[in-house]
This record gives C-alpha cells, sequence and structure tokens, in this order.
C-alpha cells in the first residue's frame, strides 16, 4: 500500500488527482492511504475543539473508471469555471455575508447579524460592503432580508460545487440555514428562536451530508458556552434525522458518494 499526506498536496481538484496517480504508480499498488494529520487547522488555531485526523484510502480500479469527485466532474472548462467565478464575485458583491472566512463567521448570522460582519471579520475594506443590499452592521431590518441573505449563501455554494471549486460545505450550510431560519421571526416566537436556528442548521446540513450524528455533534461542539445544550439538543437531534429523511425522500442520491469497497 501507498501512503500519501494531505499537507503535501496542492490545493484544487486536479493537483489532488495528479497526487494519487502519482504516488499509485511510483508504489505499483492500487491502493493508496491519505492522511490528514490536522483536519481543521482554522478551529485549532483558534482553540475551537473541532479538529481530528482525517484518514482515507483510495484504490484504483481502472484507467478508465468512472472518477467521482465531491463537487462535480474532475475536469472543468475554463469558460466555466471563470463564469461561476464571476457569479459567486458578483454575489459578493451583493451579499458580503456569503464570503466566508472561517467558523467564526457564523457568530454574525446566528444572532441575526447583531454582532456586526466587522466584529468576526477585522479589517473588512469598506469598499467590499458600498454595495451591500443588506446592511453588514445592523441587524437583519426584514425576514425577507434574512431569507435573501440564506439564499444567496445556498446558491454560492451551489455555484462553486457546479464549477468544481474545492472547499467544505458543512459550515457553509450552517451559515446558510441560519440566516434563512431568522427569516421566520416573525412567526416563530422569541424564546424559541434558538432551538429553531440550530434545527434548521442540522436539518439542512444532515440532508445534504447525510451525517445526522455528526452533525449534531458538531453543532453541540460549537455551541456557546452559554447555550443551554439540554434543552437544544433535543429538538437538533430529531430535525437531523428529519432532514435525512425528507431529502432521502426526493432523492437517493448523495452529495458524498458513499460505495461499499469488498
Amino acid at each position: 500500500h501507498a501512503f500519501l499526506g494531505e499537507e503535501s498536496v496542492p490545493a484544487g481538484a486536479t493537483a489532488s488527482a495528479d497526487a494519487l496517480r502519482c504516488a499509485l504508480d511510483a508504489c505499483g499498488s492500487d491502493w493508496l492511504w491519505v492522511v490528514d494529520p490536522l483536519d481543521g487547522t482554522t478551529n485549532f488555531v483558534q482553540s475551537l475543539p473541532l479538529v481530528g485526523v482525517s484518514i482515507g484510502v483510495a484504490r484504483r480500479v481502472g484507467e478508465a473508471a468512472e472518477r467521482r469527485w465531491a463537487c462535480g466532474p474532475e475536469a472543468r472548462q475554463v469558460l466555466v469555471k471563470g463564469g461561476v467565478g464571476a457569479a459567486v464575485g458578483l454575489l459578493s458583491l451583493l451579499f458580503p455575508q456569503t464570503l466566508f472566512w472561517g467558523e467564526g463567521s457564523l457568530q454574525h448570522v446566528l444572532d441575526g447579524q447583531r454582532t456586526p460582519l466587522s466584529d468576526v471579520w477585522p479589517g473588512l475594506p469598506p469598499a467590499l460592503t458600498a454595495r451591500a443590499l443588506v446592511d453588514v452592521s445592523s441587524p437583519f431590518p426584514a425576514p425577507a432580508a434574512a431569507v435573501a441573505v440564506g439564499g444567496a449563501k445556498l446558491l454560492a455554494i451551489a455555484l462553486a460545487c457546479a464549477g468544481g471549486f474545492p472547499g467544505g460545505v458543512i459550515f457553509p450550510l450552517f451559515f446558510a440555514a441560519a440566516a434563512v431560519a431568522h427569516g421566520f421571526a416573525g412567526v416563530v416566537p422569541a424564546a424559541l428562536m434558538p432551538a429553531w436556528v440550530m434545527s434548521l442548521m442540522a436539518a439542512t446540513q444532515a440532508s445534504v451530508t447525510r451525517t445526522p450524528l455528526a452533525t449534531v455533534f458538531m453543532l453541540g461542539l460549537s455551541a456557546a458556552a452559554s447555550a443551554q445544550l439540554s434543552v437544544l439538543l433535543p429538538p437538533v437531534i430529531i430535525a437531523s434525522y428529519v432532514g435525512v429523511w425528507a431529502s432521502r425522500a426526493f432523492s437517493t442520491a448523495t452529495f458524498f458518494p458513499y460505495k461499499r469497497v469488498d
């Protein structure tokens, strides 16, 4: 078997594919173990407990075999990537909230933008927010504004995945769901808003990744110290499994390709 360190590979799907082939060819084996010794570098630097060691295995099944990637096929036309990049850039001008600069940005949307964007993004250039359709320095002015931010974030995620750009979707999905949840502020009582926001975050994330328990685990660990987890976790657990059930009712396909290897 061959081994490959994740930190030694440049970013990008093409670089990853080349590294896999080179490692397999070098050892003459069809099996390759990929190890990321510190998965969650940003969390580690910020002293957040959401870190771990990630270990994956790849097997060569033939040069002509179909290759699947989390965010689309291996090869994409330059024109498509350029168009997707331009579209995401335009979204970021209209909705700077959709730019994801780390898990700390969640606080900006969890409390309905009561925490200004500049507090979680030190040195935020004014030119980046000058054309914002929703003011980033004050709470959501109306439920529609919150839904617009959440919808823009979901669109940015979809465009990035369709264009084959690498990157995670877990915390961006949390961000989008939290914004959409605040769109129901006029319907959900204020006392229930924390549970409602976390539940929609869990349902959205679990419906995409089909990982309900891991979703609950991540939300529980990333919650503030003042959060009443004994009250929040039961509805979050239920929402996670409801999200998985609902997504399976629509489609059996998953964002991540789960496949049994004998």
